[in-house]
């Protein structure tokens, strides 16, 4: 008799343990999914227990992360859009002089690709050294730093390079904006030769 009743409670015991480890497991698995960026999973636990409502308040939890990364896609999306369409180049660095962006002005101005750049520093994508000359120059400046550059090419260019440092300490790194100057020097040459000959 005393047998049989350890083995029925060793019975009920493992039933019961079964029952409450399943949503813990569930739970888990559930959580390791999320974590792993399916942010679609859902964690299905039945119930009215504390496990359900853990399981209930992670699922609210991925549904409004999933909306803010919608949205920050979006916003990073037409941020794109329109540093592709200007008509000056941009490229942005870190702190490590990486490029993290450049449009296709800036390689068109510049000469290279730039979604082969990204990653690479930006001596590795660019490396005449009048240009590196000028972004160490601006990277070491306090306030945002302007320069001329006289572009070799082909073809041949001249260059407004401005250089600003990212604001605040949370985000190291620069930006770099790349304008053409060449039909304003063009310009301005034929203007003083004008001049010059009326004179």
């Amino acid at each position: 008799a005393v047998g049989l009743a350890v083995f029925s409670a060793a019975c009920a015991a493992g039933v019961l343990a079964s029952r409450l480890s399943q949503p813990l497991v569930e739970l888990n698995d559930g959580a390791r999914r999320l974590a792993d960026g399916d942010l679609t999973h859902r964690i299905e636990v039945g119930g009215h227990h504390e496990v359900a409502t853990l399981a209930g308040t992670i699922n609210d939890m991925s549904g409004r992360l999933s909306t803010m990364l919608r949205l920050l896609e979006h916003d990073r999306e037409q941020l794109r859009a329109i540093l592709s369409g200007m008509v000056e180049g941009v490229i942005a660095i870190d702190d490590r002089r990486r490029v993290l962006f450049a449009n296709d002005r800036a390689g068109k101005l510049l000469g290279f690709v730039p979604d082969q750049a990204v990653k690479q520093t930006i001596c590795e994508a660019i490396p005449e050294q009048p240009f590196r000359d000028i972004v160490e120059t601006g990277l070491a400046a306090a306030e945002p730093h302007r320069a001329e550059l006289e572009w070799k090419g082909p073809p041949v260019r001249n260059l407004a390079i401005y250089i600003s440092r990212f604001p605040g300490h949370g985000m190291p790194g620069a930006v770099i904006v790349v304008h053409d100057t060449t039909e304003l020097r063009q310009v301005e040459k034929l203007r003083q030769d004008f001049v010059a000959n009326v004179s």
